[in-house]
């Protein structure tokens, strides 16, 4: 399991299918406080985006990047940026029937006021740059005006 800490992602481990858990401790991977998004796809890789920290600034929420892991999150592969802006976080994502990666995030909750959409495929994010055919990042799907 892995958790939204104060000190990056956090990890507990069950050996017994979940009847009970390891202490909770850091599993090596930089994060700002903000949310995570994880899933077992149907190639059975890990799927993860998070933000990737600046070392300078640690809890400034950019770089969201999507990762894949062949070995159930023990080393991560790929790294493919989905937006390099700041203020960017809380990615949540589906796979569709094709295998198509639907990911959507909040940009700037004070400021733009963005929900966006990055379109994308297990080739697009070991390769580090797209390369299927339809993959697209920065696709827009509400900006709040507050007008009514």
């Amino acid at each position: 399991m892995l958790i939204r800490t104060t000190y990056g992602i956090g990890e507990s481990l069950s050996r017994d299918k979940g009847l009970s858990w390891s202490a909770g401790g850091p599993n090596g991977i930089p994060h700002p406080v903000t949310r995570f998004h994880i899933r077992r796809l149907r190639s059975g890789r890990l799927f993860l985006v998070r933000n990737v920290p600046d070392p300078a600034t640690p809890k400034l929420r950019a770089d969201m990047t999507a990762f894949l892991s062949a070995d159930d999150g023990r080393t991560w592969t790929g790294g493919l940026l989905l937006d390099g802006r700041e203020h960017v976080s809380y990615p949540d994502a589906v796979e569709a029937a094709d295998g198509t990666l639907y990911i959507i995030y909040d940009r700037e909750r004070g400021g733009a006021k963005e929900i966006l959409l990055a379109r994308v495929r297990e080739e697009d994010i070991l390769a580090r740059t797209l390369v299927s055919q339809g993959s697209r990042l920065h696709l827009l799907v509400n900006k709040a005006t507050g007008e009514k």
